[in-house]
């Protein structure tokens, strides 16, 4: 059964990823019931973790090793022309429509999360965004603006309520990372630590 759920989930990741907008690197976890689609494109590194009931619907590019909770939305700010006169909103023309003239670019319109970010539950990030590296989304929080590295941010509209870091923490952190020797998973120390030990007695 163990082997048959983890067959399954490799065929969702699979099928999720073989989009044409899709670029993406090594050790991708995709939960499930996400959404995925892309004007122009999805670019993703790295180990990076995209959970269940995600809402990806923007231009992005997440660097590796971050991770987006469940129910996160990345959205575009310019999806629809809501300011032409006569127009319902129902019936406003699509701004990244090839036949709307303007200077809209729907290839340069995208979220922008770095490298060792936590995306938290529930929240929301818009195009025009940049989420730069090592940076903690508190849960439902609604990010306009760009972060700070290393960055707490929290609230609607997210505001910077700390730092991940101090300032001497940060190189010794990166140099870590850098060095790519990592114990545990997502699941916590725990979990592998226990599993570990399950294994190695299998073993003998």
């Amino acid at each position: 059964m163990t082997y048959l759920l983890a067959f399954i989930r490799y065929l969702r990741i699979k099928i999720a990823l073989s989009k044409k907008y899709i670029t993406h690197g090594d050790g991708i976890f995709i939960g499930r019931n996400v959404s995925i689609w892309a004007p122009h494109h999805i670019r993703l590194g790295n180990h990076v973790t995209i959970s269940s009931d995600c809402h990806v619907v923007a231009n992005c590019t997440i660097g590796d090793y971050s991770g987006l909770s469940s129910r996160v939305s990345l959205l575009g700010r310019l999806d629809h022309d809501y300011k032409t006169v006569g127009v319902p909103f129902r019936f406003a023309q699509y701004v990244g429509s090839r036949n709307m003239k303007g200077t809209y670019l729907q290839e340069v319109d995208e979220v922008t999360i770095e490298e060792d970010v936590w995306v938290g539950h529930q929240s929301i990030i818009l195009t025009g965004v940049k989420v730069r590296r090592g940076t903690v989304v508190a849960a439902g929080s609604v990010v306009v603006h760009d972060t700070e590295p290393y960055s707490i941010i929290a609230g609607v509209p997210a505001k910077k309520v700390g730092m991940r870091f101090t300032n001497e923490q940060i190189p010794i952190h990166e140099k870590k990372i850098a060095e790519g020797k990592f114990k545990h998973t997502l699941r916590g120390f725990d979990y592998d630590l226990i599993n570990s030990v399950r294994r190695s007695r299998q073993i003998s």
